[in-house]
């Protein structure tokens, strides 16, 4: 299920750290101290690594950088 803006908004920090994932690999960190990052999960090598993209995006401009992210990545980590 894809995150609204409200509910990134709404996001409160908890006892442990947790994760709100979106789609496409894309998920919305919360840390006890209430801090939200950024995160895109990928596949590559038979690894999923994370990339923190930040903290501070406008939403739908983030959802369409993500897609980019993860159609554009394997390509070029291919090449490496």
């Amino acid at each position: 299920m894809a995150l609204t803006d409200t509910a990134v908004r709404h996001a409160k920090p908890r006892a442990k750290d947790y994760t709100l994932p979106d789609y496409n690999g894309l998920a919305l960190f919360v840390n006890t101290k209430g801090a939200k990052y950024w995160h895109l999960r990928f596949s590559w090598a038979e690894k999923q690594p994370r990339i923190s993209v930040g903290t501070r995006f406008v939403f739908r401009e983030l959802l369409n950088n993500s897609i980019q992210c993860a159609v554009l990545l394997p390509v070029h980590l291919d090449h490496l």
